[in-house]
């Protein structure tokens, strides 16, 4: 999808969480799967934070703010757990961790960055166009000239550059879900909940599955679609928007080895799918 001018959506799907303390960045760190150096107050980092197991509870992206303070961008549907989560550990710590007031807003589209300079909580986030921000803020931000949208177009765009979902398109273990190509995992780190899982998956080889987008013709199918090759289900295509050429593009989490081999995937209805990336 391709903007032809800025536009602005509440992002519901997501939700701003506050952790704030002494060694707050201490803390962090042995919670999430990214190394907290490595994050800048100019910039989102992504992440995950995981069960003891090294299953997902959510994907993040999260940033600092003052000196003792971060703020963490979760999937709202994860929001209360995440907070659990994170405040299981913290024992011996003196912390706040509770979800924030402030909201997220996506500004997507040719000029946003500009558009953007001199906000607050303002960060490059580029999810439906080339160009983009994500903006935490209570109130709808003052943006002149910049039209308001419902949050389905920017979700459209979403699907169509390929970016996945937690909760929708994927959960479980974030390694069959790309998030080192992401750059959303450091094996340069400490330790921290569910890292022995996760190394292990990666060093022995045990990546089972990778996120993709796919191609189709005809209208997006009803969610979630089984994805066939020959007479077996292999996966589901769990997003789908329609490409405004007379097509489609969907998001499925599909076995590494079915890809590797070029199996041919059909929907249900028997219309072919292509693999665009994996």
């Amino acid at each position: 999808m391709k903007l032809d001018r800025p536009l602005l959506a509440l992002r519901s799907a997501w939700a701003v969480v506050e952790l704030r303390g002494p060694r707050a960045a201490d803390y962090l760190q042995g919670q999430i799967t990214q190394d907290v150096a490595r994050a800048a107050a100019d910039r989102l980092t992504l992440a995950a934070l995981l069960t003891p197991q090294g299953k997902a509870v959510c994907d993040l992206w999260f940033a600092p703010e003052g000196d003792e303070g971060w703020l963490l961008i979760v999937p709202a549907c994860a929001r209360e757990e995440a907070c659990a989560r994170l405040r299981r550990f913290s024992l011996g710590y003196t912390l706040t961790i509770a979800p924030s007031a402030r909201r997220l807003w996506s500004l997507q589209g040719p000029g946003s960055r500009a558009l953007a300079r001199g906000l607050d909580h303002a960060w490059p986030q580029a999810e439906a166009a080339d160009e983009g921000v994500w903006i935490v803020a209570v109130e709808q931000p003052e943006l002149a000239g910049v039209e308001r949208v419902d949050e389905e177009i920017i979700e459209r765009g979403r699907i169509l550059r390929g970016i996945p979902r937690f909760g929708v398109d994927w959960s479980g273990y974030p390694l069959n879900a790309g998030l080192i190509e992401r750059g959303g995992v450091s094996f340069d780190k400490g330790c921290y909940v569910g890292q022995e899982v996760t190394s292990r998956m990666r060093w022995r080889g045990a990546i089972r599955k990778r996120i993709c987008r796919l191609a189709l013709d005809g209208p997006a199918p009803a969610l979630p679609a089984p994805l066939c090759s020959g007479q077996a289900e292999v996966g589901r295509m769990t997003s789908a928007a329609d490409d405004g050429a007379g097509g489609a593009i969907g998001i499925a989490q599909l076995p590494i080895e079915l890809l590797d081999r070029g199996a041919r995937l059909t929907l249900a209805d028997g219309r072919p799918v292509e693999v665009v990336d994996s």
